[in-house]
């Protein structure tokens, strides 16, 4: 009588807190006026979804976006890269088309416009580049932001969505064994429970 009564104070709680995490998602999204989606970087390709209103004041060059790691992490290899994006990419950002994109040890990647941004251009579009092998180093953990022009808080983008997947620890893949080793083991005694009453 009591394991059906913990199973349901467990699944009460798993939905608040998923409900929980939810609001928090979509407040985060209604102060953001920037949408990245679909982000995923490798050691060797960048591709990304951008929607929204162009935010932030630009410093040095009105026609660039940099994507910068927000850790103290050297994430490109020190030969520099000058790639055209995919026939797939779609980006445009105001009436400017992403043409370029290069990347350098110590300005990350910049993605190079055929026209001047300004604040409040309407965003979208995709955007797909491959780089050659081992372009990019040290993503596992790191997150990314974007800015305009050559950088500085005022050129700061507030985007959701932006981030690179963390390879998990082995200590994660313990902790999930356990959990999975834990449901079974409620799973294989609740139904040797119901088949003796």
């Amino acid at each position: 009588m009591k394991l059906p009564i913990f199973i349901s104070s467990i699944s009460s709680v798993i939905k608040f807190l998923g409900a929980l995490a939810a609001v928090a998602v979509l407040a985060t999204a209604a102060q953001a006026q920037v949408i990245v989606s679909n982000f995923v970087i490798t050691t060797s390709s960048l591709s990304f979804d951008l929607s929204g209103t162009l935010t932030g004041t630009f410093s040095g060059s009105a026609v660039q976006l940099r994507l910068l790691p927000e850790q103290s992490v050297n994430f490109v290899s020190a030969q520099n890269q000058f790639v055209t994006p995919d026939s797939s990419s779609t980006l445009t950002i105001g009436n400017a088309t992403l043409y370029r994109v290069d990347t350098y040890p110590n300005l990350g990647i910049v993605m190079f416009f055929n026209a001047s941004m300004a604040t409040g251009d309407a965003i979208s579009g995709s955007v797909l580049v491959n780089f050659p092998a081992d372009t990019f180093q040290n993503l596992n953990g790191t997150t990314f932001r974007l800015e305009r022009g050559y950088g500085g808080e005022d050129t700061k983008i507030q985007a959701t969505g932006i981030g690179a997947a963390a390879v998990p620890e082995p200590s994660t893949y313990t902790a999930i064994a356990g959990a999975l080793a834990l449901v079974g083991t409620i799973v294989v005694r609740r139904r040797g429970t119901s088949r003796v009453g």
